[in-house]
């Protein structure tokens, strides 16, 4: 089994940063923080099983081999071998409020 999960993110924050106590606390407020990230996943999974679901579970092993018609195989004691790549970008906002001390 393999599997990789790139992501790249991009963004940047607007804010204001209080002090208090002689500059000893910081209380930091972002307010906007807008960001991008890109996200790549690869998996590659190759297995087999002898286990009978429809000996301990026969209605959910029903259910399971009319809705994914893969588990068929699965049953069958084949080998079962997924293969997938997939990307994505997606885009967000943030608001963070951080307190910190000075030593």
């Amino acid at each position: 089994m393999a599997s990789e999960l790139l992501t790249l993110g991009v963004g940047a924050q607007l804010g204001y940063q209080f002090s208090f106590f002689d500059n000893r606390f910081m209380l930091d407020l972002i307010m906007f923080a807008p960001s991008i990230t890109f996200y790549e996943f690869v998996m590659d999974v190759k297995g087999d099983s002898n286990f009978d679901v429809a000996e301990y579970y026969p209605e959910l092993a029903e259910f399971l081999t009319e809705q994914f018609d893969w588990i068929k195989t699965i049953q069958n004691e084949e080998v079962l071998e997924f293969k997938g790549h997939t990307s994505a970008v997606k885009g967000g906002a943030r608001l963070v409020i951080q307190l910190g001390y000075r030593f």
